[in-house]
């Protein structure tokens, strides 16, 4: 029985094998089925999408190619209103040439008579008449030539140095010589050659009764004009209109410049620094340059910009304190080391009080109220900070370090101006309240803009609907490639609406505790009487938000420090620097032996009755005016004090940038100034 019931389980099994081995070829077909047929569904797609990137690519290359046959029409038509108005000024020039042909034709058949030079004697200069019909002269007198030529020099050279900025407030010097030709050739020919009259000088003529050059408007007016222009008024120049400065040139003027016997002007610039040039282009140089240090001194020493603004504190280098203090050397003959950080305090004063009077920081001039910009501008600035920042998160996505992350402002501009190009009227109208002028206050922009609705369907908005801004793949290792094609990669809906830019969350500032102040030294602006109090703050009330600043023993006032403008003492940002100072400990030493000098010496002084011989002066020391001594002190020789002349001392670098590589040590002193003690002239 056991037998019979396992040969049957064996043949059940054979023939299960049997029908599955049967089966197996229909499976292997179906499979081979599927794997075809979901190889033509992918290639199907593949061909579908690659058929829309292609319709996309197709409908920009469109747009791109309209653009630019717009922008071909437009230079088409420009070029030829510009033929148009060519040809026109060519006719018009055409007639007025055959105009003026047929005038010297007419004037040319006439019969010209030569131009009729007289002779002026003293006789006739001392009455201020003569010299013939013509209205011009000659003067056979050479003293009276050379009479007119010194005022005419004068005039020359006032003109001359007015176009050229001073240095250090020291003017230009322009010296004029003015020669007659014959006196100035040495060619005995030419000399025979020339006329009577010839030797008798130049043309002149009568001003006002008043003998001159009768050429100089002309020489005036061939004054070439610098980059600077006219620094100096007619004013400040002392001109008026009876003055030889300000001749024009006229018919007789001209008559006078084509004489051949013309004086011969040299010029010679002299700089405030008494360097001398002899031609206009290498003095115009040395100006420039001399211009160049004027600046750099005002900005380092005394705070000021170029135009003469002020300027708020900053550290000045090493090396900009030594190049500033070297041409203030050569300028003034004196710098006063650490003189650039002088002025740090100061002028934040200064600008605070400006602030506080709504006045300009830098100008002290009154703000302008109100600011217009163009639609483009207001949407530029609105949105580079947003696209700015959403091209760099980019860049941090793709894997680039922050060094080499690349893209400022300008490149957001670039891409912006991109996207406004593609934005229809009804999306521009949101940043465009005057669509003729434009656009209103940055104050009222955004409210005035919120009651204009941008349309979601616009074509700009829909043909750029489908693309996401988030697409991982968006080309982002290269920023040029960034910004080939902006309207793939940014989502023009963000960039469109100003509302947005109220629903951004702000900051949060961890708010510092007012508490915190309470015995701190500080300044208040006090706007009605337009000063600086120096008091000290004592309290703060919590219910009030106001601190308690103490002035004196008896004037205390609650002040809402966030009202008005307040300094604090001890919140100096910008610290003194440790260029060219000594030590603490150095200091000290030195300050001891000083006194320590100044007391033997004036011990003996008393002693024996020399106080009225102090202000001759001994060989140790000389009373420069009262309380103030200028002394040499024995004690700086002794090997202690070798910190003072080490080639590693702190002034080692000032001497060696002034006076050069080259110097010697020649005296060693020091000045003592004591409380109360004169004003130093």
């Amino acid at each position: 029985m056991a037998r019979t019931t396992r040969s049957s389980t064996r043949s059940e099994a054979m023939a299960l094998a049997l029908a599955e081995a049967e089966k197996e070829p229909e499976r292997r077909a179906s499979k081979r089925v599927q794997k075809v047929s979901e190889a033509k569904r992918r290639r199907q797609e593949a061909e579908q999408i690659a058929e829309q990137h292609h319709i996309e690519e197709h409908m920009a290359l469109q747009r791109k190619r309209k653009r630019e046959e717009q922008r071909l029409a437009a230079k088409v038509a420009l070029e030829q209103e510009r033929l148009k108005k060519k040809q026109k000024q060519q006719q018009i020039k055409a007639a007025k040439n055959a105009a003026q042909k047929q005038k010297s034709s007419k004037a040319s058949s006439k019969k010209v008579e030569p131009l009729k030079v007289g002779l002026v004697t003293l006789s006739d200069i001392k009455k201020g008449r003569g010299g013939g019909p013509s209205g011009l002269f000659r003067v056979p007198s050479k003293a009276e030539r050379d009479k007119v030529y010194r005022e005419t020099e004068k005039a020359i050279a006032k003109l001359e140095i007015a176009q050229i900025p001073p240095h250090g407030g020291r003017p230009w010097k322009c010296r004029v010589t003015i020669k007659e030709a014959n006196a100035c050739t040495s060619n005995k020919k030419i000399k025979g050659k020339a006329s009577k009259l010839s030797k008798q000088g130049p043309l002149f003529r009568w001003y006002r009764g008043k003998l001159e050059l009768a050429c100089l408007p002309n020489i005036i007016e061939q004054i070439p004009e610098t980059k600077w222009g006219r620094l100096m008024d007619d004013d400040e120049l002392g001109i008026n209109t009876n003055s030889l400065e300000a001749r024009k040139s006229t018919s007789l003027t001209e008559a006078a410049m084509e004489d051949p016997n013309q004086p011969i002007i040299d010029r010679v610039w002299v700089s405030p620094l008494h360097e001398t040039f002899r031609t206009r282009k290498s003095a115009m140089e040395n100006a420039a340059k001399l211009s160049d240090r004027d600046k750099l001194i005002d900005k380092m020493v005394y705070g000021y910009g170029a135009k003469g603004a002020l300027l708020r504190p900053f550290k000045p280098t090493r090396k900009q304190s030594l190049e500033a203090g070297l041409y203030k050397f050569l300028r003034d003959g004196l710098w006063v080391v650490g003189q650039e950080e002088s002025w740090q305090e100061d002028n934040l004063c200064e600008i605070n009080r400006r602030e506080a009077l709504g006045l300009n920081p830098s100008t002290g001039e009154k703000k302008v109220e109100n600011r217009y910009l163009r639609p483009v501008e207001e949407f530029m600035l609105s949105k580079r900070d947003e696209l700015r920042n959403f091209r760099l998160a980019k860049m941090t996505e793709c894997g680039i370090s922050a060094k080499d992350q690349k893209y400022a402002y300008k490149d957001a501009h670039k891409e912006l101006r991109e996207i406004w190009r593609e934005m229809s009227s009804a999306e521009r109208d949101v940043w465009r309240v005057d669509k003729v002028g434009y656009a209103l206050p940055i104050e009222g922009m955004y409210t005035a803009a919120a009651t204009v609705v941008p349309s979601c369907e616009t074509p700009a908005m829909t043909a750029i609907s489908d693309v996401s801004s988030t697409d991982s793949s968006i080309p982002c290792s290269v920023p040029s490639k960034i910004l080939s094609n902006p309207l793939q990669t940014i989502d023009i809906k963000s960039f469109v609406s100003p509302d947005q830019e109220k629903s951004k969350p702000k900051k949060s500032i961890a708010k510092r505790n007012p508490a915190a102040d309470v015995g701190r030294t500080c300044k208040i602006f006090h706007i009605e009487t337009d000063t600086w109090y120096q008091g000290r703050c004592t309290g703060y009330n919590a219910e009030t938000g106001k601190h308690e600043i103490h002035y004196t023993k008896t004037i205390v006032e609650e002040v809402d420090l966030k009202e008005c403008k307040c300094m604090w003492d001890d919140a100096r940002i910008i610290t003194e620097s440790s260029h060219w100072r000594l030590k603490n400990s150095e200091i000290i030493l030195c300050y001891d032996a000083i006194m320590d000098h100044y007391a033997k010496v004036m011990h003996t002084v008393s002693a024996r009755g020399l106080q009225y011989e102090l202000a001759d002066g001994f060989d140790v020391l000389r009373e420069r005016g009262r309380g103030r001594y200028d002394m040499e002190v024995p004690a700086f020789s002794n090997p202690q004090f070798d910190f003072l002349t080490s080639p590693d001392a702190p002034w080692t670098e000032v001497v060696k940038t002034i006076l050069g590589d080259e110097y010697s040590l020649v005296h060693k002193g020091a000045f003592l100034s004591l409380p109360g003690s004169s004003a130093q002239i």
